[in-house]
């Protein structure tokens, strides 16, 4: 038997009395899953940023469709109101996630914009997203 195999075994096989771990050993392994922490934790707060993100971006389409249909049947924009689980598009309501934010609608029935944002996101109210006829969901706030 090699001198590392003794080594191994005079180590981890111990008598009745020998039983738990040693504070080194102890120290060692809280080390070691803090160093883990440390680096997980940035990298998930990061992800549940950007979730946020897609889901205000996913939101603001959304909306975005109940506002064109609107302007596409009266030739007029809609007003824009918060309601107990989403927003309603003169009276239509839409649902949206919790704690998506939406703006007043600006602009023409041939031009319009609004905006959302989600205070966890990384992109945060200032600017935001926003919708226009002309892009679509991109990101900042209204001209």
């Amino acid at each position: 038997m090699g001198v590392l195999a003794r080594v191994l075994r005079a180590r981890w096989v111990r008598g009745a009395r020998d039983q738990g771990m040693t504070l080194p050993e102890l120290l060692v392994v809280m080390a070691i899953v803090a160093i883990l922490v440390a680096v997980a934790l940035p990298l998930f707060l990061n992800q549940q940023a950007k979730a946020y993100d897609s889901t205000v971006q996913s939101d603001l389409a959304n909306v975005a469709i109940a506002v064109r249909t609107h302007v596409d049947e009266s030739h007029t924009l809609p007003t824009l109101a918060p309601s107990a689980d989403g927003y309603e598009v003169d009276g239509d309501r839409v649902a949206t996630s919790p704690g998506v934010v939406l703006s007043a609608i600006s602009g023409s029935a041939d031009s319009y914009c609004f905006t959302a944002s989600h205070p966890n996101g990384n992109v945060a109210s200032n600017p935001g997203y926003r919708y226009t006829v002309t892009g679509g969901v991109e990101e900042g706030g209204c001209p």
